[in-house]
């Protein structure tokens, strides 16, 4: 996907991960989501959001509520000759 994106281009991925900073509710809701991720053969344990905070600048980061859900956003840096 980022390949295809032109220098200087926007990119934003979602996805859904354990939280960094578990708290008392993403505790109580773990059962429940690892449930589901198996119901949905979901691979919890990739990282794809690792890609947009390797390969972009300025990359933004935002939680969903209980913080299973990510977003991060960023922009491809320009060419070296500055395009």
């Amino acid at each position: 996907m980022l390949s295809l994106l032109a220098p200087g281009g926007r990119a934003a991925l979602m996805d859904g991960s354990p939280p960094v900073s578990p708290t008392l509710t993403t505790r109580l809701l773990s059962p429940v989501v690892s449930l589901g991720c198996r119901w949905f053969a979901a691979d919890w344990t990739r990282s794809p959001w690792q890609l947009v905070e390797r390969d972009l600048d300025h990359v933004q980061i935002q939680w969903a509520d209980w913080a299973y859900v990510s977003a991060r956003s960023g922009t491809k840096p320009s060419l070296p000759d500055g395009r």
